[in-house]
């Protein structure tokens, strides 16, 4: 099968878009019914702006009633910046990886949208040409107890910078709490931020040996829809690599 080259081939096409005055809950609930992470945000029928689930870890739960008030476009936060769809897949990388840019839009009014989970699941590895996966992964994993109140592990990972924690219960992994789990509790009437994360994680912990190759790990991720990947030696999660980090270290080849 002949290896796709170029960002109109890996795209997501049809973006999910919304007003910029769009209150914020209804575009936080169209994200939800898309199975989607963010939102092209228009307005005057112009790209303006991103809305990604991480913007909300900044907000709850201190600032729950800027939620219930704000519109869409005052939310959002993410950077991004445009590509040709004639583009290849390695210089999408390496503007990603230089730009620093959480998304690609393709052209100036998006025809599509490409993320970093899209190029990572693409990315045209061959057995003599990838990195090892002890020199992309994130070798520092925060865990939390499946007791751990939910308003501390969000706090936790705004601090840290991150996008995930592992959940463990007894000692041993229970789950895995990250943005895209935090998104349908606030579409709750009264939110309750004290509940124990380990009721709102995801299960199971999908995991990788540590001595997979990068192509194995990503052939994992894409089959079970995922974006970040914990890594196990000797059955403990000993890092976690993400599709950013994959993509950018095909940037750096």
């Amino acid at each position: 099968m002949e290896k796709l080259q170029t960002v109109r081939d890996i795209m997501t096409k049809r973006p999910v878009a919304v007003d910029y005055d769009t209150p914020v809950l209804k575009a936080l609930k169209r994200m939800l019914v898309h199975h989607v992470g963010h939102l092209v945000i228009e307005r005057q029928g112009e790209y303006v702006n991103l809305l990604a689930d991480r913007d909300f870890l900044g907000i709850v739960p201190e600032r729950m009633d800027q939620l219930r008030t704000a519109s869409a476009g005052s939310m959002a936060s993410s950077h991004s910046v445009t590509i040709s769809p004639r583009t290849g897949i390695r210089g999408a990388a390496k503007l990603m990886l230089s730009e620093k840019a959480k998304l690609l839009l393709v052209s100036t009014k998006p025809a599509g949208v490409l993320t970093a989970t899209d190029l990572a699941y693409s990315l045209p590895f061959t057995k003599g040409a990838q990195p090892k996966l002890t020199s992309t992964m994130t070798g520092e994993v925060e865990r939390v107890d499946y007791d751990t109140p939910l308003q501390d592990v969000m706090r936790l990972m705004r601090e840290k910078r991150i996008g995930c924690v592992v959940v463990t219960r007894r000692r041993r992994r229970y789950g895995i709490f990250s943005e895209r789990d935090l998104l349908p509790l606030l579409t709750a009437e009264s939110p309750d931020f004290r509940a124990p994360v380990g009721k709102h994680c995801s299960r199971p912990v999908i995991t990788a040996p540590l001595e997979s190759s990068v192509k194995e790990a990503v052939t994992l991720m894409k089959k079970n829809k995922i974006k970040r990947l914990p890594l196990t030696k000797d059955g403990k999660i000993v890092g976690i690599v993400t599709a950013r980090d994959i993509v950018e270290a095909y940037a750096k080849l």
